[in-house]
């Protein structure tokens, strides 16, 4: 994908971000057509994006490949609906409060992040990076995470395009 469709897509998340939560059928289609597409840029096994609100995190979107488990895919969405800021223990969460990027990989059950760690053993995945999404100012308004089937670290241009994207939505949000 190139600079250009890069930062195409990073305007539509920020778009999405500054939206409410909880929108109708349409939105929530354009979302998950959103998420797709990040999974496709990134070359990803599953791909969240989620909304600060308050003290928790809404979902905002999830798309999985598709040999990803349906049931599981299923769980995780029910169960990631709605996070409060309190489960640190999860990626996406710190992200947000330490506010920056969180590699979990699936073989660390004891580790900061071992919730995540847990989902990725039930995802089939090596590891997932959490990217908050920041306002000007630098406050996390949201979070992007995606997770591969292969350990894939901050050497691989999978994992440095997430980061560049996810400063991309931030340089966006807000203006």
């Amino acid at each position: 994908m190139s600079e250009q469709e890069l930062q195409s897509l990073a305007i539509r998340l920020s778009a999405v971000l500054q939206q409410s939560a909880g929108s109708d059928s349409e939105e929530e289609a354009s979302t998950g057509t959103l998420a797709a597409d990040v999974m496709q840029l990134i070359n990803g096994w599953a791909v969240g994006a989620w909304k600060v609100a308050g003290d928790q995190l809404l979902q905002l979107s999830f798309a999985a490949d598709k040999q990803f488990d349906a049931q599981v895919a299923a769980d995780f969405v029910e169960a990631t609906r709605k996070v409060p800021l309190a489960e640190t223990t999860l990626g996406i969460v710190n992200a947000v409060v330490n506010r920056r990027s969180a590699w979990a990989r699936s073989t660390e059950l004891e580790g900061d992040l071992r919730r995540s760690a847990g989902w990725l053993g039930r995802f089939e995945a090596a590891c997932s990076l959490s990217c908050p999404l920041t306002d000007a100012q630098g406050v996390p308004v949201g979070v992007l995470a995606v997770s591969w089937k292969e350990l894939v670290d901050g050497t691989d241009p999978r994992y440095q395009t997430l980061e560049h994207l996810a400063a991309a939505v931030s340089e966006r949000i807000g203006n």
